[in-house]
């Protein structure tokens, strides 16, 4: 099941920290993030309690770090254990009460296209219409995603917006002092980091314990950033 932290995931965008949107694709070469591959991340899984994933996943992954520029193993790590948390180990991209409720009311704001709800999506579990126009703009330069949020469902954009949202407002708090603790605070802080939902944090840096140290045996984890 996904937690509470999970079904309030990702508030609207204004109570986070703006960062313009830069396709690091475009502007440099893809990195190289040495060591890691689909039986390193396959071994964290496991290590975290979550079965494997298909090497379609893992690969999707590892290119999409490449592509965004994230060549740094804590980093890596930090990412994909928000992930597992937010999908239940990369197995759901809908939120879950979504799916036994009409979301519409629960995320409610003025940008609202009529008939859409803006519930979790994305193995990010992206909420809010607000995020859902900003994702499509900065992605795809025309407001498709809001117009029909679905479409996050499909894997290639679920893996697409989950890089977006990193890179938009978790990648450069977190290179600061690579505190776990600013990845989740900038993914749920008002409910895990100031609310109190803490007890959920801190599971999430359980499982960034054993993801780093599978990702990189020689990684001290820092828990930082959030409680």
């Amino acid at each position: 099941m996904i937690y509470i932290t999970a079904v309030l995931a990702l508030l609207p965008v204004f109570s986070c920290r703006y960062i313009p949107y830069q396709n690091t694709l475009k502007d440099k070469q893809l990195v190289d993030i040495s060591g890691l591959d689909c039986s390193v991340i396959n071994e964290a899984f496991s290590a975290a309690g979550y079965n494997s994933i298909q090497e379609s996943m893992c690969s999707r992954f590892i290119n999409g770090l490449k592509e965004h520029g994230i060549d740094d193993m804590e980093e890596a790590a930090a990412m994909m254990s928000e992930l597992i948390w937010e999908s239940q180990g990369l197995k759901k991209n809908r939120e879950d009460l979504c799916l036994a409720e009409d979301c519409s009311n629960i995320y409610s704001s003025s940008e609202d296209v009529e008939g859409k709800d803006y519930g979790g999506r994305g193995y990010i579990q992206l909420t809010w219409a607000e995020n859902y126009r900003m994702a499509s703009q900065d992605l795809y330069g025309d407001d498709r995603l809001l117009e029909d949020p679905d479409m996050v469902l499909e894997e290639d954009i679920s893996w697409d917006v989950s890089f977006w949202y990193w890179m938009k407002f978790v990648h450069e708090g977190f290179l600061q002092n690579k505190g776990f603790g600013t990845a989740t605070n900038m993914i749920n802080g008002a409910l895990e980091c100031r609310g109190e939902y803490k007890d959920k944090a801190k599971k999430r840096y359980e499982i960034y314990k054993k993801i780093l140290q599978a990702f990189d045996p020689n990684a001290e984890p820092n828990e930082e950033g959030c409680y």
